[in-house]
């Protein structure tokens, strides 16, 4: 997909002072520069993570090498897809409610018939891979020193890795293995001559599990440090567990997959530990003032990564402003869900039900927004390992797995079955307790796992069956009018012309 912005901007970068974070990778100030060593890779790739690496409300950002400084990943769709899993209703907005009739503006009514066209997250993560394979292929024969050259490729890498596999969760259908997304390593070449096609999901979990793999090697070698952000051994093997996961039931699934997703699983919990009480589990999805102000602070065997934002509200639009399709109103069936004794119902919504809690954001409706996300959790890994042995057949050590988890997440003592086909709707269960509103999660999930739903809307019953083409976005427009060789996503050609 088209990278229109790379050929002009390989040889000079524009870039303006950023307060750096320490724990992330440090911005020279500078203004303008040929690009020539390792160093200057590292700059650009931190003036393309300012806006993640710091909580400072304060901060200065650095512009970029096109002085926007706006190339990231699009990771926020929370407020889409928690009302297309249900987790919460439609915002009220007029954008969404006509309140003269109470009936759904047409946008509305999209969003809760699963035939919203997600657009933005297409760009953004093709035009963020750009840069980023720029750094890849440029740093090999860069000057400078070789700590840092490993740094920063490792860094790139698995950046690149991130962001192939989300586009993978939302633009393939999941049984497909014909239609993966395409892959273009090449930065230099122009888009429009390229023309790629879209590559088979097993190739680009290729891709993905290779730059994983290709990071850690970089790891045995030179040890990540505390400026690097992704590049840490639990992060990357915890990234790795969760494409396992994702990929055994697909159309690439093999049958390794389920061993893998279990080894990378259990690497990833080594020396690691759940909190057990609801204060603790609060403060770790603390997205207030609050939270911002204690984030550095903070540290927790529950996250490998915990990506903040600022009030500017730059990457994330959470559910409490206007600009999210989400109002944070609970639907009361989603809560039902959860038992006496869950920690996590005191955290997750207000103590009389009626609002999610999660993320402590109830006071900003209106505003530009904050947000959080800590992709591939330690719960998540506890749940993973669960479901992967389950599904290898093997009962006891899969609940052993899970009562740990329990244990931690329930102030009351719990069952947990030994019949096989009870366990893994228990382990499924977890899932959708344990990440409610977290972004993505749960909607992908139920793509996962083929799960059919229904709602009714302005009086009128919308069905989605296991393995429906809604269950995938649909290629943009403009991509298929740039690049006739590529195929649109089975069932939306009645909505992309």
């Amino acid at each position: 997909m088209q990278i229109k912005y790379i050929i002009t901007g390989l040889i000079i970068f524009s870039m303006a002072s950023s307060s750096s974070c320490k724990k992330f990778l440090s911005v020279t100030p500078r203004n303008e520069k040929i690009v020539s060593t390792v160093e200057d890779y590292r700059d650009i790739l931190a003036s393309y993570m300012v806006f993640i690496k710091t909580p400072n409300p304060e901060y200065k950002l650095a512009n970029g090498i096109f002085g926007k400084g706006y190339f990231y990943p699009n990771f926020d769709l929370s407020g889409i897809l928690s009302i297309y899993s249900g987790e919460c209703l439609i915002s009220k907005s007029d954008m969404y409610l006509d309140k003269s009739s109470s009936l759904s503006t047409s946008l509305g009514k999209s969003i809760n018939s699963w035939t919203y066209t997600n657009w933005t997250s297409c760009q953004s993560y093709y035009q963020f891979l750009g840069p980023v394979n720029l750094i890849i292929m440029g740093i090999e024969d860069a000057d400078g020193d070789e700590t840092t050259r490993d740094y920063v490729k490792g860094e790139a890498l698995l950046w690149r890795a991130y962001a192939y596999f989300k586009l993978l969760q939302y633009y393939s259908p999941y049984k497909n293995n014909e239609l993966g997304i395409p892959v273009n390593l090449d930065p230099v070449t122009d888009i429009a001559a390229i023309k790629p096609v879209r590559n088979t999901q097993s190739e680009v979990y290729s891709r993905v599990i290779e730059d994983c793999e290709a990071a850690l090697k970089l790891l045995e070698r030179t040890p990540g440090d505390s400026w690097n952000f992704l590049y840490n051994e639990p992060f990357i093997n915890s990234f790795l567990a969760a494409v396992y996961h994702y990929k055994a039931l697909s159309g690439a699934g093999e049958e390794s997959d389920w061993r893998n997703a279990e080894v990378y699983a259990g690497k990833a919990m080594q020396g690691r530990t759940l909190v057990n009480t609801a204060a603790a589990l609060k403060e770790i999805f603390d997205a207030g003032m609050e939270g911002i102000a204690n984030f550095k602070n903070l540290k927790s065997d529950e996250f490998f990564i915990r990506i903040m934002d600022g009030p500017n509200g730059f990457i994330f639009y959470y559910a409490y402003n206007a600009r999210s399709p989400a109002d944070g109103s609970v639907n009361p069936a989603w809560l039902s869900f959860y038992k006496d004794g869950d920690i996590r119902k005191q955290v997750y919504f207000s103590e009389d039900g009626s609002a999610n809690t999660k993320y402590n954001l109830q006071s900003l409706s209106g505003t530009m927004g904050y947000g959080l996300l800590m992709p591939f959790r330690l719960a998540e890994m506890y749940l993973i390992k669960s479901e992967a042995l389950l599904r290898q057949g093997k009962t006891a050590e899969s609940r052993t797995v899970l009562e740990q988890f329990k244990a931690a997440r329930y102030s009351l003592p719990q069952t947990v079955s030994d019949n096989s086909t009870a366990l893994l709707a228990d382990i499924l269960d977890e899932r959708s307790r344990e990440f409610y509103r977290e972004n993505d999660f749960i909607w992908l999930d139920f793509k996962r796992l083929g799960k059919p739903l229904s709602r009714i809307v302005d009086g009128e019953e919308y069905k989605l069956s296991p393995d429906d083409y809604r269950y995938s976005f649909p290629i943009p427009a403009t991509e298929l009018f740039a690049n006739r060789e590529l195929m649109q996503n089975p069932g939306w050609d009645q909505f992309v012309k």
